[in-house]
Formats: structure tokens, C-alpha cells, sequence
């Protein structure tokens, strides 16, 4: 696909993620509910209750693993929505991703990208801690503005570090 874009003049950059954080509630977590979700805080994605098929729900339920409920403004349940419960990413599952993309970087140099835009957005991994809504974290990962914004800076700088100056390295962020 590069090879082609180059050919009409143009630059490739393609799009990659870090996919977890709480929308990896999918089809696929539902085909395999033994895949684990991690995520910046255990705060669930909202599912209406008519999505979740029963044969998963069952599955969780034998194990002892929950749904959660949406909370109303009184702090009372709301059973209009329910979410798959991620957990909150250890330091090493985070610097793993990191070094993960930091990786990709290269080979992705080397099959002719010109660039790679890191997906941050849409409640996946990144922006899980990003948000102060969905980051309630402790460590040097939460908290502050700059805390929130560690594991980002992180992943851009490795990046940047594996694929030079002459190679493009940007994020899509939702603001």
C-alpha cells in the first residue's frame, strides 16, 4: 500500500493501536470472555444490557468476575446500561506496551511507512489515561495533567527514539 501511495507522490503514514482500555469490549471479548481488558482504572464502557449476549454473561458470572452497573447522579444503580469491568494496567503491562510500539516503529520503516499515527482516542488504552474521568490512578501515571499525559509521552518518545528524525511519528487524540 505504501509502495502505491509513493507512486502517485504521496506520504503513508498508517494508524496504530494500543487497542485494550475499556472499549475493548467487542465482539471478540465476547467470543473469548478469557481475554483480560486492561485499562488506565477499572472503569467499564457503557453496554445496553440487550448487547451483552447471556452465554457471556453466564461465562463471568461462574467465575466470580462481575458486571457493574452504571451509577445515577444519586450514586444508585442504573440498569439501562452495564459495562465489562477492565483492570487497571500493572507498570510492567504498561512499559511492555510502550516498548511494544517503540518496536513497530522500524519494522514499519522498513516496509516503506513514511510515518505511524498512535491511536489515543475513543476510550481505548491511551486515552483511558488521559481522561481525569477514567484515570483514577495513584501512581506516576495518574493524577496530574502530566502524570495522565506519562504514558503517552512515553510511547511518542520511544518511538521517535526507534524511528529518527526523517520518519513521522503523530497521535490522534479526541478533544
Amino acid at each position: 500500500l505504501a509502495e502505491t501511495i509513493h507512486h502517485f507522490g504521496g506520504k503513508a503514514v498508517i494508524q496504530i493501536s494500543t487497542g485494550q482500555g475499556r472499549q475493548a469490549f467487542s465482539k471478540k471479548t465476547w467470543a473469548d470472555p478469557s481475554l483480560d481488558p486492561i485499562s488506565a482504572s477499572p472503569i467499564p464502557i457503557r453496554v445496553v444490557r440487550e448487547m451483552i449476549p447471556e452465554k457471556v454473561e453466564a461465562w463471568h458470572k461462574k467465575r466470580g468476575l462481575s458486571y457493574t452497573y452504571c451509577i445515577d447522579e444519586n450514586g444508585q444503580p442504573k440498569f439501562e446500561g452495564v459495562g465489562l469491568m477492565p483492570r487497571e494496567a500493572t507498570h510492567e503491562e504498561i512499559e511492555e506496551t510502550v516498548e511494544s510500539v517503540a518496536n513497530s516503529v522500524p519494522v514499519l520503516k522498513s516496509l516503506g511507512w513514511d510515518g505511524v499515527e498512535i491511536h489515543g482516542c475513543h476510550g481505548y488504552f491511551v486515552f483511558s489515561f488521559l481522561s481525569p474521568r477514567l484515570n483514577k490512578r495513584t501512581d506516576k501515571y495518574g493524577g496530574s495533567l502530566e502524570n495522565r499525559m506519562r504514558f503517552l509521552k512515553d510511547l511518542l518518545t520511544k518511538a521517535r527514539q526507534k524511528g529518527g528524525r526523517d520518519f513521522v511519528i503523530g497521535t490522534r487524540l479526541t478533544v
